[in-house]
Parts: C-alpha cells; sequence; structure tokens
C-alpha cells in the first residue's frame, strides 16, 4: 500500500458477492494500523468500499497483511 499523508484517506473497492446497499459491512487487517482506522461499507450491489483514514499528524505506510471483509444482511 502506498504511504498516507496526514489526516489523509486511502480508499478501495472490493467485490462481495451479495453485499447491498444498507447491509452492515465489517473489516479487520491482519497488521499494525499505525495509528490509522479502517472502515467499510457497502456501496453499490456486491461491492463493498474499504477507507483507511490517516488520524496521525504524519505520512503512514502500513505493511502488507491479509484484509476481511464481513458482510451482515440487514
Amino acid at each position: 500500500m502506498a504511504a498516507v499523508s496526514e489526516a489523509g484517506i486511502y480508499e478501495e473497492d472490493f467485490t462481495v458477492p451479495g453485499a447491498a446497499v444498507g447491509d452492515v459491512a465489517l473489516v479487520s487487517f491482519t497488521q499494525e494500523l499505525r495509528g490509522a482506522t479502517l472502515t467499510a461499507l457497502v456501496v453499490a450491489p456486491n461491492t463493498v468500499r474499504v477507507q483507511l483514514l490517516n488520524n496521525t499528524a504524519r505520512s503512514i505506510s502500513v505493511a502488507l497483511g491479509d484484509l476481511r471483509i464481513t458482510v451482515h444482511k440487514h
């Protein structure tokens, strides 16, 4: 992953079959987030957007790891 500037956001969309707008999306990551916050949101049918928000006052780089996305039907 590229460096994320201070107070910056990195976003990426993932295909999650069966996900629907209004469903609850959860995300976890297997590496240290270095002060960042990770969130997930269903933005379209079968599409979950994951956002990494850098809450720090410095640029950060997050190590490669496994992202886990879970969608709960609402």
